[in-house]
């Protein structure tokens, strides 16, 4: 079975909100995160000191560090970075398991209570779809809203990513109804692959989700996922 891994952004005791990184307070980052927005692997990068915590509780700076975790998002800077912030020690989980290139971990520091803490930018590229997608056999569906589950299938032919983005496009236009891909087939395993550009999410095998739990991961939340995953070497 697959699953889908994201971070967590509200917690269950009291919703509160979920610190992010803050990538303001990284001194010389911004020239480096731009180059990573442009999909460039960085060889020799400093180590990224320092990230900061933040919530969107932007009036109360007291109570941005009432949660560490192992997994961070970033605040929203001029320059999105794809990726997560992450721990020593879930980079150390998932470095056993097979990750879709292109990625890397950059040495980075967390400030938290005073304290710099050692953790990784996360850069999650994403493979090329071209590549690992056998496009013909795409299945697809509407949806209401953005993050519904489709309610009625929808026959189409793509050849490409292109193809799907420009479909996306149309049906948003044209009819207000979010195309999602209900079927894929990829030609390779892997256990922790980013779809970006199909569905927007990242998928996880059985295997590396045992390993998050056994290992006790904090802030990612998992789900089954919603939709048919084809992949060889599945179990």
């Amino acid at each position: 079975m697959l699953y889908t891994i994201s971070p967590r952004t509200l917690v269950d005791f009291g919703e509160g909100v979920a610190p992010a990184a803050d990538v303001t307070t990284v001194a010389n980052g911004e020239a480096y995160f731009e180059r990573m927005e442009n999909r460039e692997l960085i060889d020799n990068a400093p180590i990224f000191d320092y990230f900061s915590m933040e919530t969107t509780d932007r009036t109360k700076p007291e109570t941005w560090e009432w949660l560490l975790q192992d997994v961070l998002t970033f605040t929203r800077g001029e320059i999105p970075i794809k990726g997560w912030l992450v721990s020593d020690y879930f980079k150390q989980v998932l470095e056993q398991f097979i990750i879709a290139p292109p990625y890397r971990f950059y040495r980075s520091k967390l400030k938290y209570r005073n304290t710099k803490l050692d953790y990784f930018l996360f850069n999650i590229l994403g493979p090329d779809l071209e590549k690992l997608v056998v496009f013909e056999k795409l299945r697809f569906g509407l949806a209401m809203g953005r993050d519904e589950l489709p309610v009625t299938p929808y026959d189409a032919t793509v050849h490409n990513k292109k193809d799907v983005s420009n479909l996306k496009f149309q049906l948003l236009k044209n009819e207000r109804k979010y195309l999602t891909v209900t079927s894929v087939q990829v030609t390779q395993y892997f256990d922790f692959l980013p779809l970006w550009g199909l569905n927007y999410c990242i998928i996880i095998s059985e295997r590396l989700k045992t390993a998050i739990e056994q290992a006790r991961i904090e802030g990612v939340v998992i789900e089954p996922v919603t939709f048919e995953v084809i992949m060889p070497g599945l179990e």
